[in-house]
């Protein structure tokens, strides 16, 4: 294996949509499970009604539109849970099925299918999840206690929360969001499996960190306070909306690492990092035009 395929992600062989679903969702689980023992049943109810009308949904379109639904193959069980994941366990379940139905319909089916997505479903859905509902989506439950709260580490004085803190979700915030450590371990088995690109994860986290370093924020908040984490390792990744050659994945994942920082400090959003993945899907025409990197390998290396 070239260290160029390893940084792109590349697999190896022909890999089929429902391997890279499946490693996806075994990815997210520890996250998943560590936001419904943080929160509570409402949190695994919420998990469940996004999974189930994402499945739904894109079972119904497949009997009217073949060619644009696949049910089998997962990717509408992945939108859902990562739509379910961006938001706070207190989000009344009828907006939460609106939402999700609305991330599966219109970035995936309208564009002919998964494959053809222009941005990623599940930062579509969170994206409109706080233009829509702004109130809601800054409704938080405080992690264990229950207790309702708008204060996460990105809206707190620095130094309110510890690095264990944040690392194992002892705050508020989206469900998916407070246990960096888990999702730290999903991000890692993705890589091993092929599916993530490394170039794109390290790339948005460093230039975040150096963004935060300029702009007085906060690294470790920065980092592992928000869904920094949870959009760059599964949704910036995405194979369908992300460039693949490295040169390109690089200067992606530097795009997503310093919009997210200036639109934390200078938008009228708290999470920024929703916004710069579904910007940088937009833009990926431009990042896969920039010339090759040629490193790990011999003239004939593929990217």
């Amino acid at each position: 294996m070239s260290l160029k395929k390893f940084l792109t992600g590349s697999p190896n062989g022909c890999i089929s949509t429902f391997d890279d679903m499946l490693d996806i969702l075994l990815s997210l689980l520890p996250a998943a499970i560590a936001g419904v023992l943080f929160f509570g049943f409402r949190a695994a109810l919420l998990l469940f009604c996004c999974v189930a009308s994402a499945a739904l949904c894109e079972w119904g379109i497949s009997r009217i539109l073949p060619k644009a639904a696949n049910v089998k193959d997962l990717s509408a069980v992945v939108t859902g849970l990562l739509v379910g994941m961006c938001m706070p366990s207190t989000v009344p379940l009828p907006v939460a099925i609106l939402i999700t139905v609305s991330a599966t319909v219109i970035p995936r089916v309208f564009f002919g299918g998964h494959g053809c997505e222009i941005v990623s479903p599940a930062a579509f859905g969170a994206i409109l999840t706080a233009v829509s509902f702004p109130t809601i989506a800054n409704s938080f439950s405080d992690a264990f206690s229950g207790l309702s709260t708008a204060s996460t580490p990105l809206n707190s004085p620095a130094g309110t929360y510890s690095y264990s803190q944040l690392l194992f979700g002892a705050h508020g915030g989206a469900i998916g969001e407070v246990g960096s450590l888990f999702l730290i371990l999903g991000g890692l088995y993705l890589v091993f499996r092929r599916v993530a690109s490394p170039a794109i994860i390290l790339s948005a986290i460093f230039t975040a960190i150096i963004a935060a370093l300029i702009f007085g924020q906060s690294v470790s908040v920065t980092v592992f306070g928000g869904g920094l984490l949870l959009g760059v390792i599964f949704m910036a990744t995405a194979r369908t909306t992300s460039p693949q050659n490295l040169s390109g994945q690089l200067a992606f994942g530097v795009f997503i690492g310093f919009l997210t920082v200036v639109l934390r400090k200078y938008a009228s959003v708290d999470e920024g990092v929703y916004f710069a993945i579904c910007a940088a899907c937009l833009l990926r025409p431009l990042f896969s035009a920039i010339p090759e990197i040629n490193i790990g390998g011999g003239k004939n290396e593929n990217a």
